[in-house]
């Protein structure tokens, strides 16, 4: 009896580990940052721009920052200075994140003042956009902050959106559940002189 006693709590003991095993078992964190900086090069590999020290330069650029970004979790930190090629879809895509506690980031480095002159496209869910002066004044076209294609979940956040010549932020239809947190929108518009 204490041996049948013995192999149960035993069988017990293993479904329960077995259970809380598949339940609780921690998730390998994949989560990366990696660096733009006016100092910094699109041939350094995207390993190499996980160090402050060897950013790339441009964001979206064939070989640029937003290249390096895979999915939920992953940050860019872009440093000071004026950048000129926003995020183009046509050159690459911003990968999507899960979940707000997981989203991508693309953020300017704490202290720094970052200056886009680029459009940017976004579409895709849950990336925050955060810190930047986002300056439309040298564009040919109007609108400098774009959700498109269903684009949901997108959060633009303490920055400033200036001088497009049509919309400063447009969200295109089918683009929903957007936030837009302590950001200043001035002086955009085909009727401001």
């Amino acid at each position: 009896m204490k041996h049948a006693l013995h192999q149960y709590m035993l069988f017990v003991t293993i479904i329960t580990v077995s259970f809380l095993g598949g339940v609780l078992s921690p998730h390998a964190a994949s989560a990366t940052t990696y660096y733009v900086a006016k100092t910094g090069s699109d041939a350094n590999s995207c390993t190499a721009a996980q160090n402050a020290s060897t950013p790339k330069l441009t964001l979206s650029g064939t070989a640029g920052g937003v290249t390096c970004l895979q999915g939920g979790g992953d940050t860019l930190i872009v440093k000071v200075g004026t950048y000129t090629d926003g995020i183009d879809p046509a050159l690459v895509t911003v990968p999507s994140g899960t979940s707000w506690a997981n989203a991508v980031m693309i953020k300017a480095n704490p202290g720094d003042v970052v200056t886009i002159t680029g459009a940017g496209f976004l579409s895709g869910q849950y990336i925050i956009v955060d810190g930047f002066v986002i300056d439309g004044s040298s564009l040919a076209i109007g609108d400098i902050v774009y959700m498109c294609c269903g684009a949901n979940h997108i959060r633009v956040q303490n920055g400033e959106v200036k001088n497009s010549s049509e919309n400063g932020v447009l969200g295109a239809q089918g683009s929903t559940y957007n936030e837009f947190i302590n950001l200043d929108v001035h002086h955009n518009g085909r009727d401001q002189t």
